[in-house]
């Protein structure tokens, strides 16, 4: 595999699916879905390699295997902000799953137990859309060790909101009336004045199969462009956790599963791997992640999972749009126990790995970060 860095020429647009309407505002997502990158590395090389888009060479591009997107600050990774990390009153807690007191009960299938903390509800506060690698490696380990609320461990993309006119290709002039508005995301830190003094260049980061000639090319919508290539030296891909937490996975009886790129199930917000469907509903969720070795077994104790996610796109295969997908969440995490099996295969085989199956994993869902819980 190939590490291929995508450095944005200014603001990207990656379009979620709702419609774009004159008057209206086209708003980009506040980070790419993988399909995008996966897509766009993949016409790269077949225009390198002077292929054409024809379905007979459609197979063909569809079974190159892209992982990522990863945001990269400068050469710092950042990964989606898990969500058993909330702020209450200032303060860090995690959520773990609850036992049940005697004579409560959820309707939760499948044994699940309820996420939460201990304590009184409470709204939880806002935090950053990304955190820096270090600290999920922390929050990853047990007990977590709560990363700082301000600083540059954390990171949210910024949206460059544009006003602009429809132009007539005939008369090269200005519609009248016809505005629309756009607002693209930036990827980097500090840009424009005032800011903040430093300044970090944001990028993408993904391991491609196939090698990659430098070059500039269009990714996601309105004419954003890039600069692809590939990483020769220094790669900062987390190709392996902290020698901390592999240890610490070794000897886990309980282990997290953390997204750091949203995942396509066929079961909606369950892993396909767990197959509720051919689970009763009062019998526990067992199964194996793919790639797994040395017979390993995971039982689903509870899960934090957020709203689903739309994704559109194009079937290059049948020549049409694909319909609607509803996607989990990048940082949802899900709490197992380990039943058989040596859990040290999750730091040195599925580290950053996909747990999705079929095309979804060729196209870079799915990857998983690996810790433990109590």
């Amino acid at each position: 595999m190939h590490t291929v860095r995508i450095m944005p020429h200014g603001a990207l647009m990656f379009r979620d699916p709702r419609p774009s309407v004159v008057g209206g505002t086209a708003k980009s997502r506040d980070f790419p879905p993988p399909s995008v990158t996966a897509g766009t590395v993949r016409t790269l090389r077949a225009k390198q390699l002077d292929m054409a888009f024809t379905k007979s060479n459609a197979e063909t591009l569809l079974s190159w295997s892209v992982l990522g997107p990863l945001l990269a600050l400068d050469n710092k990774i950042f990964f989606p902000v898990p969500q058993d990390l909330q702020v209450r009153g200032g303060a860090v807690v995690p959520l773990r799953p609850l036992s049940v007191g005697e004579g409560s009960g959820v309707n939760l299938p499948h044994l699940l137990r309820p996420i939460g903390c201990t304590g009184n509800s409470f709204k939880p506060e806002p935090t950053g859309r990304f955190l820096a690698a270090g600290g999920v490696y922390d929050w990853l380990a047990d007990p977590p060790a709560a990363p700082p609320l301000s600083g540059d461990v954390w990171f949210d993309p910024s949206l460059d909101p544009r006003t602009r006119l429809k132009m007539n290709n005939t008369t090269e002039t200005a519609e009248a009336g016809m505005l629309y508005t756009t607002e693209m995301v930036l990827l980097d830190r500090g840009r424009g004045f005032p800011g903040p003094s430093v300044f970090q260049a944001g990028s993408l980061l993904v391991r491609f199969d196939q090698p990659i000639d430098p070059a500039v090319h269009r990714i996601g919508g309105d004419g954003g462009i890039a600069r692809f290539e590939a990483v020769a030296d220094e790669d900062p891909w987390p190709s392996a956790p902290p020698d901390s937490l592999a240890n610490a996975l070794a000897a886990a009886k309980r282990v997290r599963m953390q997204l750091a790129t949203p995942a396509f199930f066929k079961a909606g917000w369950c892993p396909d791997w767990l197959d509720p469907a051919a689970t009763p509903e009062n019998s526990p969720l067992r199964g194996s992640p793919p790639g797994a070795s040395g017979h390993l077994e995971l039982e689903l104790v509870g899960a934090c999972v957020p709203r689903w996610r739309p994704l559109g796109g194009w079937d290059l295969l049948r020549g049409g749009p694909k319909p609607l997908r509803r996607l989990v969440p990048a940082g949802s995490v899900y709490f197992f126990q380990v039943k058989t099996g040596d859990p040290r295969v999750l730091a040195s085989d599925l580290w950053l790995r996909s747990v999705c199956t079929n095309q979804q994993e060729r196209d870079g869902f799915g990857l998983a970060l690996w810790g433990v819980w109590s």
